[in-house]
């Protein structure tokens, strides 16, 4: 059976040891295979010495790869025989989705296969056969595969930035989320995944921009704000998740991912700064405003346009005082 990291096979002569040719990359390996390639010896004397370790039956990796994610799902994959897939959100964190790593390696196979796991494994069976992909040479279900089924498991909010994540990296589209999720039987929570990919067609470039426009500033009285709005300052471009063109009026939301660091502050002031230039006034929420007090952040924006909106009939009603001298 062809191994999944074929098409990034070490070369042998290139590394020399046994032990050399395993840490050459975290991937899996049969004991015949590594008995071909150098002898039945040269293989237990590396597993006496603790070089080399068997993670699964007939599935050997080095030891310095052991813990690493990729190595234990190949791993997992040689176990199977190729009868499966990484899946789910073993798959969205391989396909660079999620920066948590999963506990277990989870896989999919189709209804005909039957797998006992061991520890550490788990078993999807589908009934629509999802699309395939390749990872470092793994391989995984598609991302658009990864994201539903990970959707299907993982906590509302977690899921919801899962999806606008995958959207908004330009890995999938939210069309391409929408069809597969149609030709799926059975998905769970599937009201709320099509009321956020209808979301999604607003602009929104995080969750905590998806959650401001369909939680926060969904009423009438907000109508006047259209996100992800872009202005020029010289030469330099900002795109605003939230403006108020005739108040002058910005909200920008500052989720942990890019606003949490003191480099991400100063950018913050210095771009505030410059849209004050143009007559801007820039109001900042965060993910804790947004999601524990969403009526603060209505009364700080209602204020803010107010306010704004004010000054502008002022001056729009003050003579000009070249006209009053005359």
């Amino acid at each position: 059976m062809p191994h999944a990291f074929l098409v990034e096979r070490p070369d042998r002569n290139a590394h020399g040891t046994l032990v050399s040719f395993v840490e050459a990359a975290p991937r899996a390996y049969r004991r015949r295979d590594l008995v071909a390639l150098y002898s039945r010896r040269a293989l237990d004397g590396a597993s006496r010495r603790g070089a080399v370790v068997r993670l699964l039956p007939d599935a050997y990796v080095a030891a310095r790869h052991a813990r690493d994610f990729g190595a234990r799902s190949d791993a997992v994959l040689l176990w199977s025989g190729d009868r499966a897939a990484v899946a789910s959100t073993s798959a969205a964190f391989l396909h660079g989705l999620r920066t948590r790593e999963p506990h277990i390696v989870t896989i999919a196979v189709d209804r005909a296969t039957h797998l006992r796991p061991p520890p550490g494994v788990r078993v999807l069976r589908w009934t629509v056969s999802p699309d395939f992909a390749q990872v470092r040479g793994l391989k995984l279900v598609s991302v658009a595969d990864a994201v539903l089924q990970s959707w299907a498991e993982l906590p509302h909010d977690e899921g919801a930035s899962l999806v606008v994540d995958a959207v908004r990296s330009g890995r999938t589209t939210g069309a391409a989320l929408r069809e597969r999720a149609n030709a799926l039987p059975r998905i769970r929570r599937r009201r709320p995944l099509e009321r956020l990919l209808d979301d999604l067609s607003l602009g929104p470039e995080s969750l905590l921009e998806h959650l401001a426009i369909t939680r926060v500033f969904n009423t009438g009285e907000f109508a006047g704000f259209s996100p992800q709005v872009e202005v020029a300052v010289g030469r330099r471009r900002y795109r605003l998740d939230l403006f108020h063109v005739r108040a002058r009026v910005a909200i920008e939301l500052d989720g942990r991912r890019f606003h949490g660091d003191d480099a991400s502050r100063r950018r913050d002031l210095a771009r505030d700064a410059d849209l004050a230039t143009l007559g801007i006034t820039t109001i900042r929420l965060t993910f804790e405003d947004v999601t524990d007090r969403p009526e603060w952040c209505r009364d700080r924006v209602r204020r803010a346009v107010a306010a704004r909106l004010r000054v502008a009939a002022s001056s729009h009603a003050q003579p000009d005082s070249r006209a009053r001298a005359s």
